[in-house]
């Protein structure tokens, strides 16, 4: 997915509801060149995705499948539900 035209950026790992500060923080230290972004739509809702630069495929498959791992790994609470962590493992 694309959010600017020059297609310099690469989001992944959409989903529901907004991941905790200490997550958040945990994750744009680990890789800093990640961003968590927590968004509240128009009508409320809440939303998120992390995005980071996008190098084309396999860097891009590669930098989504380690960071989603990562946040799954150190996930408690509610964003292990938010992000599944209690599903079968990752692949």
């Amino acid at each position: 997915m694309y959010l600017f035209e020059d297609h310099t950026m690469y989001l992944f790992g959409c989903y529901n509801g907004h991941l905790s500060d200490r997550l958040r923080k945990l994750i744009e230290r680990a890789y800093c060149n990640v961003s968590v972004v927590n968004y509240r739509e128009p009508g409320g809702d809440r939303r998120g995705w992390f995005e980071g630069p996008n190098q084309g495929h396999p860097f891009d498959a590669r930098l989504a499948n380690d960071v989603l791992a990562f946040a799954r790994v150190h996930a408690r609470g509610k964003d292990r539900q938010i992000l599944g962590a209690d599903c079968a493992a990752v692949r």
